[in-house]
């Protein structure tokens, strides 16, 4: 008579090895990938040390109201004479700061319209301010 031999596997199988396998390909895709930086907005900010103070005519004050009107010295004005007033203000006042008055509903365009039209008259002081 034949005697059989059993072949059996363990079957208790270590799982820590294949851990410790997973563990190391997780450092090594996070060390080999490429991280992405997104370049933000590059802002010049004064000084908290240094405090300066304007006189109220070196201020030209812009107010953008909920409805998207523009206000210069109370009067309302359309986006395209801005710009012409601002180089008026500039000519006389050559160190003069802009001030941006905005309601807290006004749309974001508007500001930006703004902006664009007080960097294109060669305005180089601007304040934004909400309202």
């Amino acid at each position: 008579m034949k005697i059989r031999k059993s072949r059996r596997e363990s079957e208790n199988s270590s799982w820590s090895s294949m851990s410790d396998i997973a563990f190391l390909l997780i450092i090594f895709f996070m060390i080999s990938s490429a991280f992405m930086f997104r370049e933000g907005i590059n802002l010049v900010l004064p000084d908290s040390t240094k405090s300066v103070t304007m006189k109220s005519s070196d201020l030209f004050f812009i107010k953008l109201k909920k409805d998207s009107s523009i206000e210069v010295e109370k009067k309302k004005i359309e986006i395209t004479m801005l710009e012409e007033r601002l180089k008026e203000f500039i000519s006389i006042v050559e160190d003069g700061a802009v001030i941006i008055q905005v309601e807290a509903e006004a749309e974001y365009s508007g500001v930006i319209d703004i902006i664009d039209s007080v960097k294109s008259s060669g305005a180089h002081k601007l304040s934004i301010k909400m309202i």
